[in-house]
């Protein structure tokens, strides 16, 4: 029986403040497009790993908010419920459900839609509590709940959920042309009311109280002081007094912290001045009872707008009572997460206890944070959609942890290294990402896949890649350009002793690293363990200002983001120039005679600027590896762009297929390796009658396959025969529900081919048809964990040694920003 199972999932964060929740049972989840990533923790050695283990899918706009429901009085069981809300209208309700993996790995959990609730816009933040009274419950989806949501509209939603018909809307609240940016809601005790904390648009912070009886939600009061956006909002536990403290955060660039507590014999004096302007008093409907609100403390000390600000997890002790910390977590946009105390000997004026977050790079600051279950793991977020973690060490110094990274936007193209050794992944979010195997020092067994390197940064969206050697590769983008680029040094150092994988000697003069120039998109090497060595007044005036200065590095753990973008991109060796669009796709050959050929083609909408570039290497330099590249030809067969190019395995073939429904295959010429001629290609009438997005060969090269828009594919067997040079007959033609956008091919078994289908709706079919094609193509399985868009890439791992194996391991990528990597079993 075959079995497929996910083994990698790299994927970033949506840019939104609200989109991360780490849970007090541990799980961690955070919005990726469509898609909620779920995480699980562990230790290395040291080291906090963090591990992405699934993709959950059940919206169909971004999500924009993910938050575990949370308990208002002492529990102790784990809370496994969530709620996730989305562009689509959608709040969803989740429960968890804990088991093995397939394999029998222990990280192994199931989520489950319990409720779905359609709202009237847009969603952007939510928030949900368990009622007091609740805990004991047989099943938690069960318990007593009150919901909160706020929509684009200015719609603030409030539902319930009582029993086992799960939560029901009581009440909503116009705010007209006001959003609320942030939500929460804490009990008041003695009362059966909740409060219900909004911060909004207009600087302030909107006060509510939500009847438990009634359902009626009544505005209380708005709290002023910020002069700008209110980002942030959060109740603490309550305290030994039956007081609460609220924080909002702003961006205004300040934290303002509130305490709530029941009005005493004491009265406000009416010449008590401080009083009179900082403190406002509430009633609950119903009772008799003051409470008064204060303002106690200004946190200074961020240089811009605040996005996130969270207490610390709340204790529950022996004696059943919760204790709040009194420690504040707070991250900005000045690309900083800042630890607040109070301290005693400052007559408890709240100061910086801690300061982490990114030096460099380009990057733009941090969109949330999170505290991690115990309070000594701390999470930021930021706009390039990557994870920060740090853990507290016994020197109370944090420490960046291992964490799970990834594209935040489609992810165009991918490859493997033609040894199987890495996956490189380019994207429109202007990156190309190396993702590699980890072997934990402390435990060889256990190996995880992360990214290694980030190779380039740029400034277009990137289209393709290829692979050009065991450390080399060309990219497009949205230029003319394709540019070429080769690993330095301290990257293949540090590649091996990661990984355990063997690289190229003879790299002695090879560049250390590579930097950014401020004023270029090339990236310049480096020969020096930092950019900043040598006399600045020499250079050229595009070098002397390096935007990403590079550190030589000496890695254990994969690196963390700060590394990735700016201390692991590869120096550009060399730019292709002729094409007069933006580049649309590439391809190189296997150089199994020794010659390597690059195949690149341009978007066009005449045949001129259809044409495919072909590109020979010659050896610059034995002792760095590099190239040099020049043009060996042009072939000239289709009419509009060249949607992909694939060389079969011997480089005898490139196969190309195009926007004007044809594909076309190409020998090479036996005289002239680095040319070649059309062969043979299809007819628009007999051939599929819509864009033919993708190819690829079989192994042995008699096959090849191509997918259509037309939501077809077509199997072709290729043979020569002295009397005509190159015969192409068709052997199959599937037909599907959906356009097909990626194929990849290799073999399952000794007589077998295994084919993999993606689709435009993101579902990945694998089919399997005799090598002699004497039998029908058999469906054998669909991906449990597919893509929620376009498929844009399917790449089989290239087997070492041998065209069998025990396993199958299968790369993707989408426009959902994910790749992924399934380990097929037979």
């Amino acid at each position: 029986m075959v079995h497929a199972e996910l083994s990698y999932l790299s994927a970033g964060c949506n840019t939104s403040p609200h989109c991360v929740a780490w849970g007090p049972n541990g799980i961690l989840l955070f919005g990726s497009d469509v898609n909620i990533i779920a995480c699980s923790t562990a230790r290395a050695g040291n080291t906090t790993v963090i591990h992405a283990d699934q993709s959950l899918r059940h919206h169909t706009g971004m999500v924009n908010c993910v938050r575990w429901i949370s308990n208002l009085e002492p529990a102790t069981e784990p809370v496994d419920e969530f709620i996730s809300l989305s562009s689509d209208k959608l709040c969803t309700v989740w429960t968890v459900q804990r088991g093995l993996t397939a394999s029998g790995d222990e990280r192994g959990f199931t989520h489950l839609v319990v409720q779905q609730l359609e709202c009237s816009a847009a969603l952007q933040v939510g928030r949900c509590v368990y009622l007091p009274g609740g805990s004991n419950q047989a099943e938690t989806n069960t318990r007593p709940a009150i919901l909160a949501v706020a929509a684009i509209d200015g719609t603030l939603s409030v539902w319930k959920r009582l029993n086992k018909l799960g939560f029901e809307l009581v009440t909503s609240v116009n705010f007209g042309r006001g959003l609320i940016l942030d939500l929460d809601i804490t009990n008041i005790p003695g009362s059966k009311h909740h409060l219900l904390a909004c911060g909004a648009d207009d600087g302030k912070v909107h006060l509510y109280s939500l009847s438990a009886e009634t359902n009626e939600c009544q505005k209380l009061t708005a709290l002023e002081g910020h002069e700008d956006w209110v980002r942030s909002v959060e109740f603490s536990a309550l305290d030994d007094s039956g007081s609460v403290h609220l924080l909002s955060a702003s961006q205004d660039c300040t934290v303002r912290l509130w305490t709530i507590r029941e009005e005493q014999s004491r009265a406000l004096k009416d010449g008590d001045l401080w009083n009179k302007v900082n403190s406002k008093i509430i009633r609950m409907p119903g009772t008799t009872t003051n409470h008064v609100v204060t303002f106690d403390t200004l946190l200074l000390g961020h240089e811009g707008w605040i996005y996130g600000a969270h207490w610390a997890p709340s204790v529950l002790e022996e004696s059943g009572r919760v204790r709040q910390p009194l420690r504040i977590l707070t991250s900005s946009m000045d690309k900083s997460l800042v630890l607040w105390e109070p301290q005693e000997e400052f007559g408890g004026i709240w100061t910086e206890t801690a300061q982490v977050g990114e030096v460099g790079g380009n990057t733009l600051g941090f969109y949330g944070c999170q505290f991690g279950p115990d309070g000594r793991l701390i999470l930021a977020h930021s706009f390039s959609g990557s994870l920060h973690v740090w853990s507290m060490a016994e020197d109370a110094s944090w420490r960046p942890c291992v964490v799970p990274s990834g594209h935040f936007a489609p992810v165009s193209d991918l490859s493997w290294d033609p040894q199987g050794r890495y996956i490189l992944s380019t994207s429109q979010d202007q990156t190309t990402r190396l993702h590699a195997r980890w072997i934990q020092p402390q435990n060889p067994t256990q190996t995880d896949w992360h990214e290694m390197s980030r190779p380039q940064v740029h400034g277009y969206d990137m289209q393709c890649l290829a692979p050009t050697g065991p450390f080399s590769f060309a990219s497009g983008a949205e230029e003319k350009i394709v540019r070429l680029f080769q690993a330095p040094k301290n990257f293949l150092s540090n590649f091996t002793s990661l990984s355990g994988e063997t690289t190229s000697a003879g790299m002695v003069a090879a560049p250390e690293g590579a930097s950014v120039p401020a004023l270029g998109l090339s990236n310049k090497p480096i020969f020096g363990h930092a950019s900043g060595q040598g006399d600045t007044s020499q250079r050229h005036p595009s070098d002397r200002y390096a935007e990403n200065t590079f550190t030589s590095l000496f890695m254990t753990q994969p690196p963390p983001e700060e590394d990735l973008i700016q201390n692991t991109l590869w120096p550009e060796t060399d730019k292709l120039y002729g094409h007069g669009y933006e580049i649309a796709s590439l391809a190189c050959s296997h150089s199994s005679d020794g010659q390597t050929v690059l195949a690149s083609a341009s978007r066009a909408s005449r045949p001129e600027d259809a044409e495919i570039y072909l590109w020979c290497a010659t050896l610059r330099s034995v002792e760095t590896s590099a190239q040099t590249w020049s043009l060996a030809g042009r072939i000239d067969c289709h009419t509009l762009t060249v949607t992909q190019m694939e060389f079969s395995h011997n480089d005898q073939y490139l196969l190309s297929v195009s926007r004007d429904r044809t594909w076309a295959l190409h020998k090479r010429d036996s005289q002239k390796p680095v040319q070649y001629a059309t062969c043979a290609k299809s007819d628009k009438k007999n051939g599929q009658s819509r864009i033919i997005w993708t190819c690829a060969w079989t192994p042995d090269d008699r096959y090849f396959a191509t997918g259509s828009r037309d939501k077809t594919v077509c199997v072709l067997g290729v043979r020569e025969e002295p009397s005509v040079t190159v015969v192409v007959d068709l052997i199959y033609r599937l037909t599907f529900d959906e356009a097909v956008t990626a194929i990849s091919l290799t073999f399952a078994e000794t007589q077998r081919v295994l084919m993999a289908i993606g689709e435009e709706n993101g579902t990945i079919r694998l089919y399997t048809f005799d090598r002699a094609g004497t039998e029908e193509p058999s469906p054998v399985l669909v991906l449990p964990e597919s893509h929620s868009s376009t498929v844009n890439r399917l790449r089989f791992r290239p087997t070492a040694g041998s065209l069998y194996s025990s396993y199958i391991q299968l790369a993707t990528c989408g426009n959902d920003r994910a790749l992924k990597l399934f380990q097929i079993n037979f």
